[in-house]
């Protein structure tokens, strides 16, 4: 049976369709912001550095802003005296102001055994969503044994400036781990503390906006009221339904057949 939805329903279809157009075309329009999300890679080395070696790995901390974001990559001055292990780099949770376990795909890929003093860069490998306002760190580890001067290294910038653009923090500290991620002691309190040369890279992911809910709420309303509307047949199919009941207990019961009424 073929079901014409009432005009007033057919009205409300067609202002959700406008509305959720309207609103995927303002999140769309939104400046979304890729490449540097933060850094201060335009500073210069401060000269000396701290070593990554197995008995020393340190961590950088820094805040996201007020949006969700993709890391896409991270690039570090590394400094490498002589190729002594592998050197890695992994994205952290906090875990009380200290670097806490790697996030679910949190290891990137780089160079396991960089060259030289030199701007390096380590990619995520599948999506690594960051949550708005939360710390995170960086990690840079070795286990390379440092022996014979073998080490390599994460160069320190030569003051706490950076740049971005989405209200993202660095933090002038590092974290350091004498025991693989053992146990994490803070330069945060040290009377003159370095930030790390660092660089992060990913994409800003804008929030729904209140409008997109809106009109998510009121197609799935107008779904629960069609689907209500076309469980309850109208009265003129309620009575040809009768009248084809009761054509059809007559040509039983008298064997002539009757005026056919329409469908």
């Amino acid at each position: 049976m073929e079901t014409i939805l009432p005009k007033p329903l057919l009205q409300l279809w067609l202002l959700a369709f406008v509305l959720v157009l309207a609103s995927l075309r303002i999140v769309t329009a939104q400046t979304i912001s890729a490449g540097s999300l933060i850094y201060n890679t335009n500073q210069p080395d401060y000269g000396s550095f701290p070593a990554v070696y197995a008995g020393q790995w340190l961590a950088a901390p820094f805040r996201t802003g007020t949006n969700p974001a993709q890391l896409t990559s991270i690039t570090l001055y590394e400094k490498t005296f002589a190729n002594d292990g592998s050197f890695w780099v992994s994205i952290l949770a906090d875990n009380n102001g200290l670097p806490g376990v790697a996030l679910p795909g949190g290891g990137l890929s780089g160079s396991l055994t960089p060259q030289g003093f030199a701007f390096q860069t380590y990619s995520a490998t599948q999506m690594l969503t960051l949550a708005p306002n939360t710390l995170y760190w960086v990690l840079a580890a070795s286990d390379g044994p440092g022996t014979s001067g073998g080490a390599y290294g994460w160069a320190w910038a030569a003051n706490s400036n950076y740049t971005s653009s989405v209200s993202w923090t660095f933090f002038g500290y590092e974290a350091t781990t004498f025991n693989e991620g053992g146990t994490w002691n803070s330069t945060a309190n040290y009377p003159t503390p370095l930030p790390l040369l660092l660089a992060i890279n990913g994409v800003i992911v804008p929030e729904p906006s209140v409008s997109t809910f809106a009109s998510l709420a009121l197609v799935i309303l107008l779904l629960r009221t069609q689907r209500a509307a076309l469980q309850r047949p109208s009265l003129l199919a309620y009575f040809l339904r009768l009248a084809r009941v009761e054509i059809t207990r007559q040509e039983n019961a008298t064997g002539a057949p009757r005026a056919a009424l329409p469908s």
